[in-house]
Formats: C-alpha cells, structure tokens, sequence
C-alpha cells in the first residue's frame, strides 16, 4: 500500500492520475448541460494542481539549478498559448456574430451558440451577452456591457454600423483578418524569438558564473598560477552580472513583453517614438474603413466620425477626431481635416478627393487602408530581418568571448604542467 503511495505521488504518477481526472470529466460531463457545477469546478482544479505539482517536483529534482529558468520560460509559453487561445476565442465569436448579421439572421442565438461550445468564464459571458440581447437592450448598450468578449477596436466599429445603419458591413470589417496578418505574424515570431533569445542567454551566464567559472578559480589556485587576462574579465562580467544584471534585464523583458500583449489587445494604446507611428497608421486604417460604411450606407460621414470621437480605445486619436469634427462642423472638406490631424498623407488625401468626384469613395478608401497595412507589414518585417542578424552576432560575439575565455586558461595550465 505505502509502496503505491509513494509511486503515485512521484512524477509520472501524478501526472497520470491528473490526466486521469480530466479524463474522465471529459468522458462524463461531455454531454451534460452547462452551468454551475462545484464537483466539476473541484475535480478540475485537483487535475490541473496533480500536473503542476509533478512538473515542479520533476524540475526541482532534476534539473536543480536550471528549475528556476525552466519555470520561467515554461511560464512565458503558458502565457502565450493562453494569449492565442484567448485571442483566438474572440475572433470566433466576432466571426459568428459577422455570419448572422450578413444573413439577416438574429445575433442572440448565434451568441448563445457560441456560449454552448466554451466552458468556463467566456462561456458565462456569452450566455449573459445572448440574455440581454433576447431581452431585447439595444445593441450599442449590450456590447457596451461586453467587456473583453470583443476587441475594443471591433466594439467602435460596430458602433460605427449601428449608426450608420450597416451592421453587417461592421461586423464584417471587426471580423476581417488583414491581408497583412502572415507578415504580421512572422514579426510577433521574431520579436518571440528574440526574447527567448535573451532568457536563455541570461540562464547560461548564470550557469557559467555559478558553476564553472570558480572551478577555475580553484583549479588555478590549487596550481599557483595566474588566470589569463581574457578569464579575469570573464569573472569580473559574471561577477557583475550575477549582482546586478539579471533584475533589471529581466524586468525590461517583462515590461516589453507585458506592453505589446497590452498594446495588442488594446488596453494600452500609447507607443514610445518612433512605433507610435506604428499606431496612428493602424488608427487610420480603421477610420478609412469607417467612412467605407458609412459611404456605402448613403449616411454622412460625421457619423462614423463621432462614432470613433467617443468609443475608440485610444485617447489621441479621440482627440484627433474632435478636432476634426469641429473643423468639418466650420466648412472644411473631411480630407483635409484628416490631412491636418496627421491622419492622411498627401498622396492618400489627393487620391479619397479624386475618387470622392468620381463617385467610388467606398473603394478608394479601403484600398488606402489595404495599402497602409501592407507597408506597415512590410517595414516591420525589414525593421525584423536587420535587427535579428544583429541580435545573433551579438550573441555570438558573447559565446565566443566566453569559449575564448575559458580555453585559453587550460592551454595556459597544461603548458605549466608539461
């Protein structure tokens, strides 16, 4: 008995008997009703601790030193694929909810549709969603109520279509993924790259300074000889490294990390130069597709403007389209009050005016829109394939200082023996 004790608390058996218990809720509660279930919520929660519990007894046994950056990069994976999931969940309920308003079809059953496939927080708040939209609550103050169930980018465009009358149209374009979306997404790679680049560089310095680096101090003590000028400035690096190198770089990798997952799902908006112009041509894209509805609705534009003057996330570009209003409002056409805010160029701007006279605005101004996310793109990943090659020769230029330091006090050593 206490010999199976002990084996099922060991690391393989607590990883079997977690998966053991997701297991069978999967098989038994598949097919029964969602709601509150606190023997559900209970085994759930034992599952999921027995896995934890058996990676950090696997990791504090066997790889000792290494547990803490193993827990940490294991930790940013977590975060990632928590992130995409997440984000991925939206995409799906905004692409649903786009499918039945293109079809004329009522948005409370499609949502409620949604909240039968997800388990969980998202899952509640779709059916509370579907609820107040069988209650009949208008639908500006139901997405309103929405929270983080849709990006708060897709929440003012569909704003924007409520106004304007063409809600299919909106969900259409907060549905839309951007033609630019794989060269975006080679660029998130590389910036992922990059700071595992920088974890992992920083858990061997570690490493070196701990273990190896006064082994070599005591091996040349033992033989009376003087370390190599190359080995001195290896271990006053470590040295100070291991003081005062890992906090702050670790905590400037965590800013930056934390900033671009909060600038992507929108809850931070504001960008340090030079990416803030990152943000205002993202900005202009979707007030250029914003005048497309309301252009292809026959409604004017001030609509969709004040839309986006009260609902968009970001603070400047808020302000930006006050001031636009109110030039609109004093006479001035509406693309050169876009012209004066910093939201069009002068090529865009002679172009919307050209296609304004000939009467296909709404076209002219998603292709503006497609042209600006193609060259965003386009510069993030020229910006991505200079900066990368850099990163690695540094790098490398680290690696070789660090070989070269450690090699040339054993050639040293073994011409003393000999």
């Amino acid at each position: 008995m206490s010999s199976s004790l002990i084996s099922a608390q060991s690391f393989p058996g607590l990883v079997l008997l977690g998966i053991a218990i997701l297991a069978s809720l999967n098989l038994f509660y598949r097919d029964r009703p969602e709601g509150e279930d606190p023997l559900h919520l209970a085994m759930t929660v034992i599952g999921r601790v027995m896995i934890l519990t058996a990676f950090l007894e696997a990791s504090l046994v066997f790889f000792n030193i290494f547990a803490i950056p193993l827990w940490i990069l294991l930790a940013c994976v977590l975060v990632y694929v928590t992130f995409r999931y997440w984000m991925r969940r939206r995409v799906a309920l905004l692409a649903v909810m786009a499918a039945a308003a293109r079809h004329w079809m009522p948005l409370a059953p499609a949502v409620e549709s949604v909240s039968q496939e997800w388990r969980g927080w998202f899952g509640r708040r779709c059916r509370r969603l579907a609820e107040m939209l069988y209650a009949g609550m208008p639908l500006g103050e139901v997405l309103s109520n929405a929270g983080s169930l849709l990006p708060r980018r897709a929440l003012a465009i569909v704003e924007v279509g409520v106004r304007t009358g063409n809600l299919s149209g909106a969900f259409a374009e907060a549905a839309r993924q951007p033609a630019s979306a794989p060269a975006m997404m080679r660029v998130w790679a590389g910036f992922w790259y990059l700071s595992m680049l920088a974890l992992n560089g920083c858990a061997i310095l570690i490493f070196v300074a701990i273990k190896i680096v006064p082994a070599f101090i005591k091996i040349f003590d033992d033989f009376n000889a003087d370390l190599p000028g190359p080995t001195l400035a290896l271990i006053q690096s470590c040295n100070w490294f291991v003081e005062y190198g890992p906090a702050p770089l670790a905590l400037a990798l965590f800013v930056t990390a934390s900033w671009a997952v909060l600038w992507r799902v929108s809850v931070i908006t504001w960008l340090p130069p030079p990416f803030n112009m990152i943000a205002r041509r993202r900005e202009t894209v979707v007030v250029l597709r914003s005048l497309a509805l309301a252009t292809e609705s026959s409604r004017p534009l001030e609509l969709a403007l004040s839309a986006l003057a009260e609902h968009y996330p970001s603070r400047a570009l808020r302000a930006r389209l006050r001031r636009t209003l109110a030039q609109m409002a004093s006479g001035q056409p509406w693309y050169e009050s876009l012209a004066d805010q910093g939201l069009l160029r002068s090529s865009e701007q002679a172009l919307v005016s050209s296609a304004e006279r000939a009467g296909n605005l709404a076209w002219a101004l998603r292709e503006v829109a497609d042209g600006i996310e193609r060259r965003t793109a386009l510069r993030a990943q020229r910006w991505l394939e200079l900066v990368i090659p850099v990163c690695i020769l540094f790098a490398g230029g680290i690696v070789m200082f660090i070989v070269v330091s450690l090699f040339v006090p054993l050639v040293s050593l073994i011409e003393k023996l000999v």
